[in-house]
């Protein structure tokens, strides 16, 4: 059972109630929706028909349902303890790995080194099958919370070094929430989902390097990964690449089972009136009571929906409690 007090702010003025919302950019990106941890799996689909174009942010839908995808060159994901890879001594500041193994080459590993912190997570390091990173300057990966609308810059410089050598790059990464909004997969709608836009302008990159890396990727409550994930590398003579990948539904599926029993999407908080709460894998009944007891609202979460809005509007103002029974 879980439960979550939810402040229904309102003002009186000359006699009248009226409602009042705080002002907000929207559901903020938080730390459950980033960091995975250590021991966590997870597969991604490759995704053959990936955009040329960057996807619209602010759509009322994001509809990916016709994405056409293939297992051959997917890949595994894993996040490690630094002490179980190789090479992490080069790498002090790491304190978790996650592990890239791609379908068609399982015999070459990427692995990378990561510092996570209370409000960030940083990478200071890479090794893989053709070239090595270790970085002066550790690059931002990710920031949490971070409201819809916020943009952060951080700037970077790393050693890279492959077979023919080594050379030296600084640049800089910008992070933005972009958007949230219901996604569409081919597996299933997400009435919630975050969209997180990546830029890295490297400078200093060769003709086979990328001067600058695009990304964009989805998140969907419960799940410490991205569900969806578009990356463009454009190079300095003007030509690009892109790839796409899907998280493989068993892998959704088992993450949203295990963050069931501890994670609840209730938004917005505080609220003007209207309610919206996500249903959970599990969840046999969901309540809503007043501060003194008093039921508010009630219903039995079933498969063919994945969320419920419920109208506080005509309630006096205080805190509400949301009481969610399930496995």
């Amino acid at each position: 059972m879980a439960r979550f007090e939810l402040p229904l702010i309102r003002s009186i003025q000359c006699g009248i109630v009226l409602l009042f919302a705080l002002p907000t950019t929207g559901q903020a990106l938080v730390r459950e929706e980033q960091v995975a941890p250590i021991g966590s799996t997870w597969q991604m689909l490759s995704i053959q028909d990936v955009p040329d174009m960057m996807p619209p942010t602010q759509d009322s839908i994001w509809a990916f349902s016709n994405l056409t995808t293939n297992t051959v060159f997917g890949a595994a994901y894993t996040v490690l303890d630094p002490d179980d890879v190789p090479g992490h001594l080069a790498f002090p500041g790491a304190d978790r790995v996650v592990r890239e193994v791609f379908n068609n080459a399982q015999d070459e590993a990427t692995h990378v080194f990561q510092n996570v912190d209370e409000s960030d997570i940083h990478e200071v390091g890479r090794t893989g099958p053709v070239s090595s990173r270790s970085y002066v300057q550790p690059a931002l990966v990710a920031i949490y919370p971070m409201d819809e609308g916020a943009t952060v810059t951080a700037n970077f410089c790393f050693v890279s070094s492959t077979a023919s050598g080594s050379s030296d790059h600084c640049g800089n990464t910008t992070i933005t929430h972009e958007a949230t909004g219901p996604l569409e997969l081919p597996y299933g709608n997400f009435p919630v989902a975050k969209l997180v836009s990546t830029r890295w302008n490297i400078g200093g990159a060769s003709g086979t390097s990328p001067s600058q890396v695009v990304e964009y990727a989805w998140f969907v409550p419960g799940t410490p990964f991205p569900a969806l994930r578009f990356t463009w590398n454009l190079y300095a003579d003007g030509s690009s690449s892109r790839m796409g990948q899907l998280l493989e539904e068993g892998s959704l599926t088992t993450v949203q089972e295990l963050a069931s029993a501890r994670s609840l999407a209730v938004f917005p908080n505080p609220t003007n009136g209207t309610l919206t709460i996500a249903r959970r894998i599990g969840d046999t009944d969901v309540q809503v009571y007043a501060a003194d007891g008093r039921s508010v609202n009630a219903f039995v979460p079933t498969a063919q929906i994945t969320s419920q809005q419920v109208d506080l509007s005509g309630s006096p103002a205080g805190v509400y409690h949301v009481v969610v029974n399930g496995t």
